[in-house]
């Protein structure tokens, strides 16, 4: 009764200043609203009264570019704004002006995932949308972001929240220069001159000036960076510089696949091709021993190369974070790189992933897909891929070395799970650190208690085969908390590990929803998947599901998957006929030519925007 009682009370309150807010509003008029100030825009919807403070409401500018169509010299914007009002009630649109010039352009809406979550929950969503200003043939101007409301405008303040934003507040004197334009961020509006060489050097003297009087170490740092950049530019310009790269602690994936094809492939072609990882890890070394010239991370070659690379060609996202850049530190470079993103994938991209495979995660230019599935998840709207022209099916570059060397070995690869990892406290490019409370964890119970399960192990042993665990990297650095036997290998997935190697010879996979699934279907090999009751699903469904599209059983409990297994190495574990048919179905190409069909896209790509 008491905590009705309070619960009561508390609504009885909420309702009183809503009837309050309800009196003040009768007093509103819009001659009352000042168009100088902060106003508030209230509305009723559902019975109860929403208001924002526009004078808060920012646009954040995501992305910026420009081009030339229909021979003029266009701005392409993307952004988001806050989804405080009715789109119906509020008109949103750019306004274009000069000295004696001045046109609005609209917005097109898009449904580009722009979720914000915490803790794995959605805590509100942002309106996304793109517009195209023609800039005129204008020598100078500026371009605002304006709300109309009840007949009066109101310019709504940017803001530059994204690596690939362009811009920035500060250091104050920043610019972007592209093409005949240099584009500057105002308190209220972008504004735009023509470019000039002596007025992009002073400006360039005034960011070193800025920074310098900082007086703060890390600003010294992006100081002689910036530096270096301009006094190096001439020389890297002439480089053409396509920069790959997997994990920074891991080789071995689809970037360096189709790096030593692009190597064995320049015939001439005056483009410099450079591989990144750090130094200390044992793909560094082998590298360097076939022959290679990785290059190190966090070199002021590595600097210098990110800033001046053409091409961008990766297999996970977040090419900034991968390259140690945060959103605060990139401010000092974002309007001197020009990169254009490729995808070449670490997993096939057939679940809802729009968080990292967004159109403008990256700003992704050519993303390259080896199912029609693929293709069909990422036309959706919630990935902006539409109109593009940027999804490409190719195959994956690492599918090329997939070649069956069968050794008899079971492996059991599974994906990791977010409640049983520790948070990234580094970036993505990076190992986790190791997590104290792993052990307690449903993942550790399930996988420790079935790699030392007796009944599994004794068949092994009756058939002739073995076990082979492999963590992971997410996983790998708990590789210690795992009980051991002599009967099954726990490998991580670092160091000299090679997964390329693992699926050849191995006869079948055990995983539950990890991508390297379709690496061991693409040689037709037979799968197993553990969806086990007691962990949770880690992978929403979006063009694959797994009822009818998985290439092989599937289990819920360790005994069901110990029973399936014993019967597939009763008979030699062979690829049954209706998994053959649906990777058949699957998958466009099995020839292994995947990195050849890449490798003419991105050429004709380049030519077309670079040459």
């Amino acid at each position: 009764m008491i905590a009705g009682g309070k619960a009561a009370s508390k609504k009885g309150r909420i309702r009183r200043k809503a009837d309050n807010i309800e009196e003040e509003l009768e007093e509103v008029t819009e001659e009352s609203l000042d168009k100088d100030k902060v106003i508030r825009v209230l509305h009723l919807m559902s019975g109860d009264i929403d208001c924002y403070d526009s004078g808060k409401m920012r646009i954040n500018y995501v992305f910026l570019d420009r081009g030339v169509f229909d021979g003029q010299d266009c701005l392409q914007i993307d952004a988001t704004i806050p989804n405080a009002f009715d789109r119906e009630r509020v008109r949103y649109f750019f306004k274009l002006e000069s000295k004696d010039y001045s046109k609005e352009y609209p917005v097109e809406w898009n449904e580009r995932y722009t979720l914000t979550k915490y803790f794995g929950e959605s805590a509100y969503k942002r309106y996304s949308f793109h517009a195209c200003i023609p800039l005129a043939d204008l020598k100078k101007g500026s371009i605002s972001f304006v709300m109309e409301y009840a007949g009066r405008e109101y310019v709504i303040k940017p803001e530059y929240k994204s690596h690939t934003s362009r811009l920035t507040r500060y250091p104050k004197a920043s610019y972007w220069h592209t093409g005949r334009y240099i584009f500057r961020a105002g308190k209220d509006r972008i504004s735009f001159s023509r470019y000039n060489f002596f007025k992009t050097a002073a400006l360039e003297l005034a960011v070193w000036w800025q920074l310098f009087i900082s007086f703060k170490k890390h600003k010294w740092n992006f100081l002689l960076l910036r530096m270096g950049y301009t006094f190096t530019r001439p020389f890297y310009k002439r480089k053409h510089i396509w920069m790959f790269f997997d994990k920074i602690y891991k080789g071995g994936d689809s970037a360096e696949y189709l790096y030593k094809f692009a190597e064995a492939e320049k015939k001439g072609r005056k483009i410099t091709n450079y591989y990144l990882l750090d130094e200390k890890v044992p793909d560094y070394r082998r590298l360097k021993a076939e022959g290679y010239e990785p290059l190190r991370r966090k070199s002021i070659r590595h600097r210098l190369a990110f800033l001046n690379a053409e091409m961008m060609i990766v297999s996970n996202s977040t090419v900034f974070a991968f390259n140690d850049y945060y959103l605060e530190n990139s401010r000092y470079v974002r309007g001197i790189t020009d990169f254009h993103v490729v995808c070449v994938q670490h997993g096939l991209s057939v679940q809802k992933i729009a968080v990292a495979q967004n159109r403008l995660r990256d700003n992704t230019r050519l993303y390259f897909c080896a199912s029609k599935y693929e293709i069909e998840n990422l036309m959706r709207p919630v990935y902006d891929y539409a109109g593009y022209d940027a999804l490409k099916l190719t195959g994956v570059p690492r599918y090329d070395g997939l070649k069956d060397d069968d050794k008899k070995q079971i492996l059991i690869s599974p994906t990791w799970r977010m409640q049983s990892a520790k948070l990234v406290s580094k970036n993505e490019g990076v190992e986790r650190d190791y997590n104290d409370e792993f052990k307690q964890s449903d993942y550790f119970r399930v996988y420790n208690s079935l790699i030392n399960d007796k009944r599994l192990i004794e068949a092994a042993e009756k058939y002739g085969y073995s076990i082979k665990y492999v963590l992971h990297p997410i996983v790998s650095p708990q590789l210690k908390d795992f009980d051991t036997n002599p009967y099954v290998e726990i490998i991580p997935s670092t160091g000299e590990m090679s997964y390329e190697k693992l699926f050849c010879e191995s006869s079948l996979m055990v995983t539950d929803y990890s991508g390297v699934q379709f690496d061991f279907a693409y040689m037709r090999k037979p799968l197993v998947y553990l969806h086990h009751n007691d962990l949770e699903a880690h992978y929403e469904e979006g063009s694959f599901i797994y009822d009818t599209m998985a290439f092989g059983e599937i289990v819920h409990t360790n005994e069901e998957l110990i029973e399936t297994l014993t019967e597939y190495m009763k008979q030699g574990c062979r690829m049954k006929e209706e998994y053959r048919k649906r990777a058949d179905d699957f998958f466009a190409f099995d020839d292994r030519n995947n990195c050849r069909r890449i490798y003419d896209e991105l050429l004709a790509y380049y030519d077309r925007h670079f040459s």
